[in-house]
């Protein structure tokens, strides 16, 4: 990994910003074969040249050995963890409409799909997965679609709201997803995200570290102020962002009176808006 500030003349294949459509960058982190940068002009993080992502790499390893690797369980095992999250998004999303047709982005192996179908939503699933898609048909009986976004069809102001966990920054054309979404929702339909934050307290204060293990398939990287204006863009409201994902081991390590530390650091954290995760919803203007 090579520091942004020592690299001159590198891109060959820039990207314009997603949001504003500039080219004037500065670049972060230069890696093998793609740097991260930040537009100078609205701030939005995010990588030029895109590198080529393989659908092959989320087949049935990625939910069971890499995510093991990462979190210690496999996804399967991490149910219960994942249904509990669930519940508590699927009760922000209800505090603005009632269960109606919901699509899942990325849905995985429809954990939060079954979830939202005990709690009377008509579910649909999008996965590029073909090893999830099949698990979430087989095991779960919820209706998914294998693919991308753009490689599948829905009736135009067909769904109630629209959901991305943890997929939305994995997408190459953000603004473009969002107009497609718009499109598919019903006037006053919900758009819920949840997505990394980087001006989470990982980032800003530990930056080296977070550029060296940036994940490769995070095209891009937003922060509250960015992903406001990539939603009114797109023609949607924020009603709600909430910030998640307190981690002070990121940042001070582990040390004696580390429960306690770790609680005034979550309150702080949550007061100065250091999450590194949050969770965004918005409608349908």
């Amino acid at each position: 990994m090579v520091c942004a500030e020592k690299v001159q003349g590198y891109m060959k294949r820039e990207i314009a910003c997603h949001l504003c459509g500039g080219n004037n960058f500065r670049i972060l982190c230069q890696k093998d074969d793609h740097n991260i940068v930040r537009c100078k002009d609205c701030s939005l993080i995010y990588l030029s040249p895109q590198p080529k992502i393989e659908k092959e790499i989320y087949e049935e390893d990625f939910f069971i050995k890499n995510y093991k690797d990462q979190y210690g369980r496999d996804y399967i095992e991490d149910k219960e963890n994942i249904v509990r999250f669930a519940k508590s998004r699927f009760q922000t999303i209800e505090k603005y409409i009632k269960p109606g047709r919901i699509l899942d982005v990325g849905c995985g192996l429809g954990f939060y799909l079954e979830v939202a179908k005990e709690r009377g939503w008509e579910v649909y699933g999008v996965e590029i997965s073909e090893y999830a898609s099949n698990y979430a048909k087989t095991e779960l009986g919820i209706p998914v679609k294998t693919g991308t976004l753009d490689e599948v069809s829905y009736p135009n102001n067909f769904f109630d709201a629209v959901t991305f966990w943890w997929v939305y920054e994995h997408l190459p054309n953000p603004i473009k997803t969002l107009k497609k979404v718009r499109s598919l929702l019903k006037s006053g339909g919900i758009i819920a995200l949840s997505l990394p934050n980087a001006s989470g307290a990982f980032c800003r204060f530990r930056r080296k570290r977070w550029l060296e293990v940036h994940p490769e398939d995070h095209f891009v990287d937003f922060t509250p102020k960015t992903i406001r204006r990539c939603l009114k863009q797109a023609g949607f409201s924020v009603l709600e962002i909430i910030q998640g994902g307190v981690h002070p081991e990121r940042i001070i390590g582990k040390i004696g009176g580390f429960i306690l530390i770790k609680e005034v650091y979550k309150r702080l954290a949550n007061y100065l808006g250091l999450g590194d995760t949050m969770e965004v919803y918005a409608r349908h203007e």
